[in-house]
């Protein structure tokens, strides 16, 4: 019997298989599928480096 799970990025039913754990969740896995997952982090730390970088040039404006 293979459950499915619907992913509340992209909104598609996938097998729980397509689902990375998450401790926290009553069922045990992620809200977001694998694929989804991916995209959002590569997206999230694209702005924190963008972030990070505008930190230092506040607060150590000679290294730029």
């Amino acid at each position: 019997m293979n459950k499915l799970k619907k992913c509340s990025k992209c909104g598609k039913s996938k097998p729980i298989s397509e689902f990375g754990k998450n401790k926290i969740a009553k069922d045990g896995l992620m809200n977001m599928c694998k694929k989804c997952y991916k995209e959002y982090i590569i997206k999230y730390r694209e702005k924190q480096k963008e972030n990070y970088k505008n930190l230092l040039r506040k607060y150590h404006p000679e290294l730029f």
